[in-house]
């Protein structure tokens, strides 16, 4: 493990944390990263991930440690109260991603605008899973492909194909995501149902 890297004890993260696909580390921590606040970090477990580096809270500022939402910690393929390696990583903008869905779904006309809407700005890693709420429940969706390869950042001009279909993914047994993981969406909760029809039908 080179210097720029640490190794830190996963925990939980705060309520108002979850779904934003933030991670909090202490003052120490991010000295010796040299990150900032809104900088990327790679988060290194049986996988890797990418997620934007907040402060810890007050109260955890003593602590030697990283705070994380399940679907973070999926996709890092870490459990709660285990190490993982952290360290600060550039990213490139993503000129393509592919997004396929953990089930036969049939989208309305606009649905991949809407979905781009959703995660624009946020950093996403090749097998990464994103989650959205949908007629009380989480979809889910993983990244096939992401150009530049592993990792990279959607914005305005990143393409985003979104599949009907499942792709063939590796299956790994993280089983603390939830379904507060997904975040703020509650909201629009209604609008996404008008363009989801589940399941698809032959």
């Amino acid at each position: 493990m080179s210097e720029d890297t640490v190794r830190l004890k996963v925990a939980a993260a705060m309520p108002k944390d979850q779904g934003r696909g933030i991670i909090r580390l202490n003052s120490d921590v991010r000295n010796h990263l040299g990150v900032r606040s809104g900088d990327y970090v790679l988060l290194k477990g049986v996988k890797e991930t990418i997620a934007v580096c907040w402060p810890s809270l007050k109260e955890d500022e003593v602590l030697d440690m990283v705070r994380m939402d399940g679907l973070i910690r999926s996709n890092a393929g870490v459990r709660l109260g285990e190490m993982v390696e952290v360290r600060k990583v550039d990213i490139p903008d993503a000129t393509r991603v592919v997004l396929a869905p953990s089930q036969p779904v049939r989208f309305q006309q606009g649905f991949d605008g809407y979905l781009k809407q959703q995660i624009l700005n946020r950093p996403i890693a090749r097998g990464d899973v994103i989650l959205i709420s949908s007629i009380g429940q989480g979809l889910q969706f993983t990244a096939t492909s992401v150009i530049p390869p592993k990792y990279g950042r959607i914005t305005p001009d990143t393409e985003l194909e979104v599949l009907n279909k499942p792709a063939k993914v590796e299956q790994t047994s993280i089983p603390d995501v939830t379904y507060e993981d997904i975040g703020g969406l509650g909201k629009e909760l209604v609008k996404i149902r008008e363009m989801i029809e589940l399941p698809m039908k032959s």
